[in-house]
Parts: C-alpha cells; sequence; structure tokens
C-alpha cells in the first residue's frame, strides 16, 4: 500500500500492529512515519519519527528521516542535532551504507540553505564512501546530487560532467530510474547554459526511458523540465499542457513543493496570455496554502508570482510589496540565483514607478548574485536597456539593445520583439526616426500570438508612426489594441494620448478631445488608486512627461 501511495489505508495497517505486543514498535513506528511522509503529513511523520528515534533500542534511520524533515522546515539547529546523533548511531554499527546517507542528506539541507561550499564537501564524502564500498546506487545518487549543487551554483558544466557520469554508471548496471533521472539533470544542465536544442534532446530521452519503465513520477519530472525549457522560449503550445500534465501527478500524489512550481509555470503562461485574473487565481490559491503550511520556499514562489501578475497588469505598487517579500525570503533561504532574480523584478517594479535610484540598487543587487547565471546577467542588461530609456539615456539604451541583439537566437522572439522595441524607441527620441520606426514595426510583426510583448510592441509602433507622420497609420495601431488594454492602466492611458494626438493631428478635434479627457480621468483614477507621493513619483518619469505635456495642451485648449 506504501509503494502504490495509498496512504491512509497503510497508515491504518501500521496502526493495527502496533497493537499486537509481539510487533517490535520502534520498527513500525518508523514505517508508520514514513507513510506520513509521504503523504505529505510532516507533524505526524515526526512524532512517530520521535518515538522510533528514542528507542529503546535508538534508531539511526529514524534519527536521518528527522533531520530530513527538520531541514525541508529550515530548522538547521535541530537537523544538525539529528543528523550528529543517526552518524553517531550509525558509526557505533560501522554500517557505511548509513553513513553514505547520512553524508548524502547532509548535502541535500546544504543545497537547500544555498550553502554550496558546505553541500560539496558533503556529497564528496558520500561519493568517497560509495566508491569504497562499490555501493553503485549510492555513488550515482550522490554524483546525481553533485550535478544539482553545482547546476544551483551557475556551474553549468560541472553539472553536465556530474550528470554524463551518473547516466554512464546506471547504464552500465542496469539501474534504468537513475539513468532517467541523469538524463533529466543533463536536460537541466544544458538549459542552464542555454543550449535549448540540446537541453529538449536530453529531456526526451529521459522522458521516453521514463514511459518505457512506466514510471510516472518520472514521467511528471520530465513533463515539469519540459515546460521549464518551453517557458524560456515562450513557447506557450507546448509549455501548459506539459506544466498541467506534470501538475496532474505531483498534486494526486502530495508532492508539495514540486506541485507549487508547476502552479508558476501555469500561472506565468496566464499572465503571458493576459488571462491575469486566471493567473491570480493559481498564486493566490497557493500563497493562502504556503503561508498555512509555514512553507517558506512555497510562500517565496506564490510571492514570486504574484508580484509577476500584478507587474503585468500595471498595479506596479502592489507587485512591489509581493517582489520585496519575495526577496527577504529568498535571502533568508540563502538561494543565490533567486535573489537575484527578486532584486531584478524589484528594480523593475521600482523604475515603472519612477524610483529610478533605488531601481539602480536593486539591479546591482541582482548582478551581485549574476555572476554564474548567464540567462539572470541577459535579463538584468534588458531591463536596464529599458530603464535607459524612461530616463532619457537614449545612446545608452541604444548601445545596450545592439549588444544584447547580437547575441540572441533568431527563433527568441518575444526578446527579440522586445529589444527592438525599445531600440526602435531611443533611435526615434535621438532623431533617427526613420530607423526607429523600422525597429518598431519589425518588433510588432515578430511576435504573432497576442501577449504583452505584441501589446508593448504595438503602442511603439504607433508611437513611431506618429513621430514620422503616418498619422492615420498610428492611430489603427492604437484601435487594433483596444482589447487588449483593459485593466492596464498604465498602457491605456498612454494609448489614449496617442490616440488623441493621431486625431488632432488629422483635424479630428471632437475626437481627440474625447481621448485626451478619457486620458486625464484616466490620469487621476491612478493618483486616488496609488496615493499622492506614489503617483507623483511615477508621474515624474521623463517618458511620461512626453506624454503628459501635449496632453495637458490638449484639455487647456479645450477648456
Amino acid at each position: 500500500m506504501t509503494i502504490t501511495r495509498q496512504f491512509p489505508e497503510a497508515a491504518r495497517k501500521f496502526g493495527e500492529m502496533l497493537k499486537h505486543a509481539e510487533v517490535a514498535g520502534v520498527d513500525v513506528r518508523l514505517d508508520l512515519g514514513r507513510v506520513y511522509d509521504l503523504a505529505g503529513k510532516p507533524d505526524d511523520a515526526i512524532r512517530n519519527y520521535l518515538i522510533a528515534a528514542q528507542g529503546p533500542p535508538k534508531n539511526a534511520a529514524a534519527w536521518l528521516r528527522l533531520a530530513v524533515l527538520y531541514s525541508q522546515r529550515s530548522d538547521a539547529k535541530d537537523a544538525d542535532r539529528a543528523f550528529d546523533e543517526a552518524e553517531r548511531l550509525y558509526e557505533l554499527r560501522s554500517n557505511q551504507e548509513g553513513l553514505t546517507e547520512v553524508a548524502y542528506q547532509r548535502g541535500v539541507a546544504a543545497n537547500r540553505r544555498g550553502q554550496m561550499q558546505a553541500a560539496d564537501g558533503f556529497l564528496g564524502k558520500a561519493l568517497r564512501i560509495a566508491q569504497d564500498t562499490q555501493n553503485v546506487q549510492q555513488e550515482i545518487r550522490a554524483k546525481l546530487q553533485l550535478g544539482a549543487t553545482a547546476f544551483l551554483s551557475g556551474d553549468a558544466d560541472s553539472a553536465q560532467r556530474y550528470a554524463q557520469e551518473a547516466i554512464d554508471a546506471a547504464t552500465l548496471n542496469r539501474v534504468q530510474s537513475l539513468a532517467t533521472r541523469s538524463l533529466l539533470q543533463l536536460g537541466d544542465a544544458f538549459r542552464r547554459k542555454q543550449d535549448f536544442e540540446q537541453a529538449q534532446k536530453y529531456y526526451e530521452r529521459g522522458l521516453s526511458l521514463a514511459r518505457q519503465d512506466d514510471s510516472r513520477r518520472l514521467v511528471a519530472y520530465a513533463m515539469f523540465g519540459l515546460a521549464g525549457l518551453h517557458e524560456q522560449e515562450k513557447r506557450i503550445d507546448k509549455w501548459e499542457p506539459e506544466a498541467q500534465e506534470a501538475l496532474t501527478f505531483f498534486q494526486q500524489n502530495n508532492f508539495a513543493r514540486e506541485s507549487m512550481q508547476c502552479l508558476v509555470l501555469l500561472g506565468r503562461a496566464k499572465g503571458y496570455q493576459g488571462q491575469y485574473d486566471v493567473a491570480s487565481g493559481f498564486f493566490g490559491q497557493r500563497l493562502a496554502v504556503a503561508e498555512k503550511l509555514q512553507d517558506r520556499f512555497q510562500i517565496m514562489l506564490a510571492q514570486e508570482g504574484m508580484g509577476y501578475v500584478l507587474l503585468e497588469r500595471e498595479r506596479f505598487p502592489e507587485a512591489l510589496e509581493h517582489y520585496e517579500r519575495d526577496l527577504e525570503l529568498g535571502t533568508a533561504l540563502r538561494d543565490v540565483e533567486h535573489v537575484g532574480y527578486a532584486a531584478l523584478n524589484c528594480g523593475t517594479a521600482l523604475w515603472r514607478l519612477g524610483r529610478y535610484r533605488e531601481a539602480h540598487l536593486r539591479f546591482a543587487q541582482a548582478e551581485g548574485a549574476a555572476a554564474k547565471f548567464e540567462d539572470l546577467r541577459f535579463a538584468i542588461s534588458q531591463e536596464r536597456a529599458d530603464l535607459a530609456l524612461s530616463e532619457g539615456k537614449y545612446p545608452e539604451a541604444v548601445a545596450t539593445c545592439s549588444r544584447l541583439l547580437s547575441h540572441t537566437k533568431a527563433d527568441e522572439l518575444d526578446t527579440v520583439a522586445d529589444l527592438n522595441r525599445v531600440l526602435g524607441l531611443a533611435l526615434i527620441r535621438m532623431g533617427r526616426k526613420q530607423e526607429g520606426r523600422r525597429r518598431c514595426e519589425r518588433a510588432v510583426a515578430i511576435v504573432a500570438v497576442p501577449n504583452v510583448t505584441v501589446l508593448a510592441s504595438t503602442l511603439a509602433v504607433a508611437e513611431a508612426r506618429l513621430e514620422t507622420g503616418d498619422c492615420r497609420a498610428a492611430l489603427a495601431a492604437v484601435q487594433a489594441a483596444e482589447n487588449q488594454l483593459t485593466g492596464l492602466p498604465d498602457s491605456n492611458w498612454r494609448a489614449k494620448v496617442l490616440e488623441a494626438r493621431a486625431s488632432e493631428a488629422l483635424g479630428d478635434r471632437g475626437a481627440a478631445r474625447r481621448e485626451a479627457l478619457v486620458a486625464q480621468a484616466q490620469l487621476q483614477e491612478i493618483q486616488r488608486q496609488w496615493g499622492e507621493s506614489v503617483f507623483q513619483s511615477y508621474h515624474a518619469r521623463p517618458d511620461l512627461q512626453r506624454l503628459w505635456r501635449p496632453l495637458l495642451q490638449m484639455v487647456s485648449a479645450n477648456h
């Protein structure tokens, strides 16, 4: 029943066994604790493990499981105490397999805490003992976890090497499940190196092996890896169904952390498609559950997801609140990569609110965490280009976008479109209007599926057409985007200003007046919702003042 994950039935059977005096209570308590552990009931698991651990006789395996659970709760003090006791008991019995497992789990715990150097030491010890005792399975597991340590440290080459060694050993010894895990880890390593073609190849090989072995758990992990890869490639047709398939398994089988990660992918998919209410539902539900469980990792991911949705909905002050909480949790958990992305997200929300100095500080913090993470460094540079455009530092925006475009693959459509948008607007504002318009037109032509990138590019091309005197085409661009503007306060008022200016240039003063007054009303609503001090900082942005001043003139003239 435990193997087939029928946990309530298994727990009842072990409970019945405890009623018989001749049954070894310690062993049954250990098994019962394991059932609750697998069922996602850590409190019940800890209660039974403690009874087994304290004996008599004292049980090393129970102490080790206690250490793992305490570690998952971020209770480092109790985890270390339990690890020490497990290690002492295994040493008394000269149990090398047990000592290997203690070193291995200490390495996993150190990885969770972000202590990569300590993790490397513990896992190196586990590997040495496993090799000395010729325990092939433990050797492969140690190499896989060393690969995970390298992956978390941003060392994709070492992650790839460990995974390849693990797959060679697993294949040689016909340990198919570990061979599958090795293939999936190779996929992770190549994804980190931005080699998406190789990453897909290894994920698909791992998926094929998992299906041959009828391992639903490893199939779910393979689908999760593919969903993460396709999210980076913005292939929504694959990313969403893959994440949903993985989620179905993880939820049915009480894999809480993995379920949360899948929900993040699905929430981001809905946000990417502009389905913000659905995305908010994904993250809001998980945030409530995570806070009830006091699981800081899940809370962190849910806070990041809520920040993402609110940023996309242009509710910048609220987005910043969630991103700051996300950053706080990432720092507490010592997750270097997550801290980098959280700091980047904070900086993005800050500059959109006109808080440029603070945004630069957050971007610097993100860069401090990005030394080994190429994709994070790229994302920071891309956001810095947008910030430079907003600040009026057009040569800087042009130089950054040109450099990034030279390192971007042609099939990374969203990235290419967004860089062309920023580059085009910067060129227009430097007086190179026709060249800038060509860039903006290219941006809007690249991505055919409606999403947030298309909306930003559409408003950019409307401005480009207006600046080059093509007012009818500018008006057509804004009107084509109207369905996407609902509920987006920042984009909405800016679109109305562009529409008003185009109408005025075409001699339709009535339409110009209507749109100008709507834009003014929308700005006033932003001011009411965000508060005076937040609004004034936002409103003072140089790029927004370029729009506000013509709007003010049109409204004044109408009065």
